[in-house]
């Protein structure tokens, strides 16, 4: 089909696109209410094709088969060889029993592989492991103090890899100096902990580390955290896995002028962060977390404030588990490509923009969203997030397209408007009612606005608009066939000062619930869908202001929407013709526009949406 060709050519290069930076997009299947359009006319062949990238986009997944995401049972043990080499700091000195270590010059240095567990302190020196590149260097902290002014207080510059374990109840600290020169960005990188190889820190005990220059830990390769109870205060980052970072168990306070924890290697299998346990309390003066590649949250329990994004991929996010609370001056959890989010709880106190991805995908979870501008963005890779052109104008869409369903008859037009030909406005309901019409790919006819009892008709409602935009959403330049934001489960509250649910592209509802308290400002709405909404399940209030209202393109499911006003603290709710009610929603906002729905829902039944 002419339809499905272009989709297939326009769709496979942003496929390979996006495998490049390893979010896959698989499952190319055609969409029967797509084939059916595209057989119609000609002239709906574009909303075939639309239809049928919706489909499309909603089975991308996140491969992880390319990251080494488990933690090994010797990394997770915490545990040591009966057979070590004792070593007793003291200012100057080391009693060191055992083979494999020397002491010189206020530097301890390891060249053997084995277990080294070193007590006391040096006020001004450090540890050095220079051993074969097959050898496993255990490092137990047992009451030990290391502070050097002249570069970090452990360095690993060979070996297969490093342990710093924490022995039970001992307290231990690492520090570096604030003015040291770093001669080779490779070797001393500016941290009190550096290693050339995989770094693993587990035990049971406690280590304070200060990066007074710059990082506090830093790993070259991996950097695995299985254990301990960390207090981290850095002037850049706090903990930085060059190749990854994973973390499984643990108890992590950060204080980082720069990125809280990071891996930054753009290498397809490296530069990813998975948080699978443990406890997390990070304060970034940018990032909380950031990857290149992947982020992914499984388990655990984490606090982040930050100053630009919480949770920062530049490949794909995933949260599967756990709890999140997020303080984020920026966006609270940001993807360029997907993010996904299949379980756990958010908790986003503040935000710019709460989740924003090109393509957003929540399957399950509880997601609370507090966001001054859009709660739920979708946006282009590399994008801001913005769909305006400039002057801030919207691109307009030609009358009578109404989105998904290809229908180009007027009545599909506008959230609640009457059809051209009905030149007698409707009976009015009672005071504080509004009528919907639940009919596939049809929006609700208006009634009374709630302020004015005017009603509007060809436009946005509200707006006074003839002619305006379908209820399709807005095309515009910013408009994407790559951007969806889809919904299949779990429960999501929203308080958002922009767009409650931004698409700029698709945006579908197939099940779960979203309680949106939207914009009060009339230059945004509660739905945003530049190339058109579903209504597929599950229930939805998206409420907000009337100016920017939109609503929804196709439905499989009823909906009731209208022009209606209420403030804080009203409850909303959808009632059928007996006037049993369906499902209710308190907003916490003042609201002029209600767009609304829940399962059970008929396509041939009429709704009403109360406000009391």
């Amino acid at each position: 089909m002419e339809g499905n060709e272009r989709l297939e050519r326009g769709m496979g290069a942003r496929l390979a696109s996006v495998a490049a930076l390893v979010c896959l997009l698989i499952a190319l299947t055609s969409c029967a209410s797509g084939e059916s359009s595209a057989a119609e006319s000609d002239a709906s062949g574009e909303t075939a094709i639309a239809a049928e990238a919706t489909e499309v986009l909603g089975a991308s997944t996140i491969d992880e088969s390319l990251y080494d995401l488990e933690c090994s049972d010797r990394d997770a043990s915490g545990e040591y060889d009966e057979k070590v080499v004792n070593v007793a700091l003291t200012d100057g000195a080391a009693q060191i029993d055992g083979e494999g270590a020397s002491f010189a010059n206020g530097t301890l240095t390891i060249t053997e592989e084995g277990t080294y567990v070193l007590s006391g302190t040096l006020s001004d020196g450090q540890v050095v492991v220079e051993a074969a590149d097959d050898a496993k260097v255990q490092l137990v902290l047992d009451g030990a103090s290391i502070a050097n002014a002249d570069g970090p207080a452990i360095t690993v510059l060979s070996g297969d890899k490093c342990i710093i374990t924490l022995t039970e109840g001992s307290e231990n600290s690492l520090s570096d100096g604030t003015d040291y020169a770093i001669d080779d960005e490779d070797e001393g990188f500016g941290a009190a902990v550096y290693s050339k190889v995989d770094l693993t820190l587990d035990g049971t005990g406690s280590l304070e580390v200060n990066g007074s220059l710059k990082h506090a830990v830093f790993s070259q390769d991996d950097l695995v955290i299985a254990g301990g109870t960390y207090v981290l205060k850095a002037v850049g980052d706090g903990l930085h896995g060059h190749d990854s970072v994973l973390i499984v168990d643990g108890d992590i306070t950060i204080e980082a002028g720069d990125d809280g924890i990071v891996s930054n290697d753009e290498d397809e299998d490296h530069g990813y962060v998975s948080i699978d346990g443990g406890t997390l309390d990070i304060t970034a003066g940018d990032d909380g977390i950031q990857a290149f590649n992947y982020l992914r949250v499984t388990d655990g329990d984490a606090k982040v404030r930050s100053g630009d994004d919480a949770l920062h991929s530049d490949g794909c996010e995933k949260i599967a588990g756990g709890t999140v609370k997020v303080d984020a001056e920026d966006d609270a959890f940001h993807a360029e490509y997907i993010l996904q989010v299949d379980s756990g709880t958010l908790e986003i106190a503040s935000s710019t923009e709460g989740l924003e991805g090109q393509q957003i995908i929540v399957n399950d979870g509880e997601v609370d969203i507090v966001a001054s501008d859009d709660a739920i963005n979708a946006s282009s890779a590399g994008s801001t997030g913005s769909t305006m052109q400039e002057g801030g104008q919207m691109g307009a869409a030609p009358q009578g397209d109404s989105g998904f369903d290809g229908q180009t008859d007027a009545t599909a037009q506008g959230n609640g408007n009457l059809s051209p030909d009905e030149s007698e406005t409707p009976p009015m309901p009672d005071e504080g009612e509004m009528q919907g019409r639940g009919n596939h790919g049809q929006p609700p006819k208006m009634g009374d606005d709630g302020a004015t009892g005017s009603t509007q008709q060809g436009g946005m409602p509200g707006g006074g608009q003839q002619g305006g935009m379908p209820s399709g959403g807005m095309m515009g330049d910013g408009a994407d066939e790559e951007c969806l934001v889809q919904i299949n489960g779990g429960t999501i509250t929203i308080d958002s000062g922009g767009d409650s649910v931004d698409g700029n592209g698709y945006v579908e509802f197939n099940g779960g619930t979203v309680l949106a308290s939207g914009p009060t400002n009339a230059g945004n709405g509660a739905l945003d869908a530049a190339l058109g909404a579903k209504m597929n399940g599950g229930t939805v209030f998206l409420v907000g202001s009337a100016g920017m209202a939109e609503g929804f393109s196709e439905a499989q499911q009823g909906y009731a929407q209208a022009n209606i006003t209420g403030t804080a603290g009203q409850t909303v709710a959808i009632v059928d013709a007996s006037g049993t009610e369906l499902a209710s929603f308190t907003p916490t906002k003042d609201f002029g526009n209600v767009l609304a729905s829940t399962t059970g829902m008929s396509t041939d039944q009429e709704y009403s949406i109360v406000v009391r």
